[in-house]
């Protein structure tokens, strides 16, 4: 039984990081419309903080990364900037609007949406079987957003323009964190 639970260990992560990742996309939801979108997001980054010091403090041996070189401190903060204030303040606004079960979904076109922005910026190559890949999942959130309706046999959103653009917004502030890491690893 042992050797079975050793062997799924990083299946049973990748679950367990699923279920917080959900639980806490419902809590945000429910506190957001209570309280706020903006509110929630900065009571987040303040709790969040204290607890990233804490983790580093006690992994690294120093809260903050002061070992890393101007340049890297640089596009630390561009991409914090872009990812976790301007990237978080559109999801959480779309987990109002339109709910974290919908919200979550488009989220997830954040890595199809880095391999787009890294082949059109960096010039990475994407296989056949990877655009084959970008192309199902794009295609599998188009026809949860997307509705069809029989008598005016026309094709909408299903759900509000303004949350769904929100939570692409969000996806793609997401996409910055990655796309610089990949931008720097080509320069070596």
């Amino acid at each position: 039984m042992e050797h079975t639970a050793i062997s799924h260990l990083g299946e049973l992560a990748a679950l367990t990081a699923a279920l917080c990742w959900s639980l806490n996309a419902m809590a945000f939801e429910v506190a957001g419309k209570r309280v706020g979108s903006l509110a929630v997001n900065y009571l987040r980054i303040f709790v969040a903080f204290p607890l990233l010091t804490l983790t580093a403090l006690l992994t690294r041996g120093m809260p903050l990364p002061s070992d890393a070189a101007p340049e890297a401190w640089f596009w630390l903060s561009i991409s914090g900037l872009i990812g976790f204030v301007l990237g978080d303040i559109f999801l959480f606004q779309a987990l109002v609007e339109i709910g974290s079960r919908i919200s979550l979904l488009i989220s997830s076109l954040g890595p199809p949406i880095t391999a787009l922005i890294s082949f059109v910026i960096l010039g990475e190559s994407i296989s056949l079987r990877g655009l084959l890949g970008i192309f199902v999942v794009m295609l599998g959130i188009a026809l949860v957003v997307l509705s069809r309706n029989p008598q005016e046999k026309k094709v909408k959103l299903n759900r509000p323009l303004r949350g769904v653009v929100f939570a692409f917004l969000g996806a793609l502030g997401q996409c910055s964190c990655t796309v610089r890491k990949q931008a720097t690893e080509n320069k070596r």
